[in-house]
């Protein structure tokens, strides 16, 4: 098993529930993948998330963390270490960056990058209103997080009315009681003045 997120973990618990051996391989120091290296606290805290991990492995299999693919091994080494089958579970841990004009401007940080390094206790310092692109649950992570840290202005821009966007309805309203504005956009290019700047 490659990987200790929750496809990961999930796979290694089922085949150990079944009596098969199982060795599962982390990059990181702790398993969790993206629960723990992006998902807001706020949102999950550190100590169910480390509740249910126990739970996941009590079957009982091996747990080998800071072990990277390609960095302390290699699918070759494991095949001839004796391993007859491997699950990738190595998460989606690269941001999808918008195919328009501007995606790559100074100042632009992207949802996975802000809220790992905001998790990983190095969160960007924040200078005037900041425009987040979005309406889903991540655009809301940000968003949020944004605020916490101590942002002024916060803006949602997305394709959706206030309606039909996918975030939570609870957590849109919660983000509006909170001095925050989303608004329906159709932006198809991004300039600098449109941009809040980011500064580390």
């Amino acid at each position: 098993m490659i990987g200790g997120g929750p496809a990961g973990l999930a796979c290694a618990h089922d085949l150990a529930r079944l009596g098969y051996p199982v060795t599962l391989f982390e990059s990181a120091s702790k398993l969790g993948g993206m629960l723990r290296a992006c998902v807001p606290e706020f949102r999950l805290p550190e100590a169910y998330l480390d509740r249910d991990i126990e739970y996941l492995l009590w079957p009982g299999f091996e747990v080998r963390t800071n072990a990277a693919l390609g960095r302390d091994f290699t699918l070759e080494q494991l095949e001839a270490e004796g391993y007859q089958a491997v699950f990738l579970a190595t998460g989606a841990h690269k941001p999808k960056r918008l195919p328009i004009p501007g995606h790559d401007l100074k100042g632009i940080s992207f949802n996975i990058d802000f809220l790992k390094k905001t998790r990983a206790g190095e969160p960007p310092d924040l200078n005037g209103p900041l425009l987040v692109i979005g309406g889903g649950n991540v655009a809301m992570d940000v968003a949020r997080t944004a605020r916490r840290l101590g942002a002024g202005k916060v803006t949602m821009a997305c394709l959706e009315s206030r309606q039909t966007m996918p975030s939570h309805a609870w957590e849109i309203g919660k983000f509006s009681r909170r001095s925050m504005k989303a608004s329906r956009s159709s932006t198809t290019s991004l300039s600098s003045a449109s941009w809040a700047r980011t500064a580390r």
